[in-house]
C-alpha cells in the first residue's frame, strides 16, 4: 500500500502573483512618485513665492515705519520751535491773544 504525501492547505503557499499583476503594481507606484515628486516642487516654489511676498511687505513697512520715525522728528521739532515762539512773545504780548 501506497501513501500519499499529505497534501499542504492552501493557506501555507504564497498566493501566484502575475507578473502583468506585479508590474502594473510597480508602474503605480512610479506613477505616484511621479505625482509625490510634482507636488514637492509645486510646494516648494508657492513657500519660495510666499516668502519673496512676505520680505517684500516686511521691507516696505520698515520703509514706512523710518518715515514716519523721521516725521514724528520733524512735528517734535516743529512743535517744540512753536512753543518757544510762544513763549518768547510772554503773558501780557497783543499778538498772543
Amino acid at each position: 500500500m501506497r501513501t500519499r504525501a499529505a497534501a499542504r492547505p492552501n493557506w501555507c503557499s504564497p498566493a501566484p502573483r502575475s507578473r502583468t499583476r506585479t508590474r502594473a503594481s510597480g508602474a503605480s507606484l512610479a506613477r505616484a512618485a511621479d505625482q509625490l515628486t510634482g507636488t514637492e516642487r509645486f510646494l516648494k516654489a508657492q513657500n519660495d513665492a510666499v516668502r519673496r511676498q512676505v520680505s517684500a511687505e516686511a521691507d516696505a513697512v520698515r520703509a514706512q515705519n523710518r518715515q514716519m520715525r523721521e516725521r514724528i522728528d520733524h512735528l517734535l521739532l516743529a512743535n517744540d520751535q512753536y512753543r518757544r515762539t510762544l513763549a518768547g512773545r510772554g503773558p501780557g504780548s497783543a499778538e498772543g491773544r
